[in-house]
């Protein structure tokens, strides 16, 4: 239960367009070329996206969010969230 809410609070941070590009990063590997293509937005916009998602968990790079979100349980939390199974 501490896990899920530490999950919510830290989602809290993001907003719901920065939520989608998260799901796509943990839950689909995917990379800002792919997050653009998938919602419409250009590569660079997906990049400004990711960015603010790690400048808002004080992460550097993609591996630092990965583990990040993988400590406080968002993983987890998204891919619950969205009924997708965990492979």
């Amino acid at each position: 239960k501490g896990k899920e809410s530490s999950a919510q609070r830290y989602i809290g941070y993001l907003t719901p367009r920065e939520i989608e590009v998260l799901t796509f990063i943990l839950i689909h590997e995917m990379n800002n070329e792919e997050i653009g293509v998938k919602l419409n937005i250009g590569e660079r916009s997906a990049e400004r996206i990711r960015s603010s998602i790690l400048q808002k968990y004080e992460v550097k790079r993609t591996p630092g969010l990965i583990l990040f979100c993988i400590r406080h349980g968002i993983m987890d939390f998204l891919r619950n969230r969205r009924g997708l199974n965990t492979q």
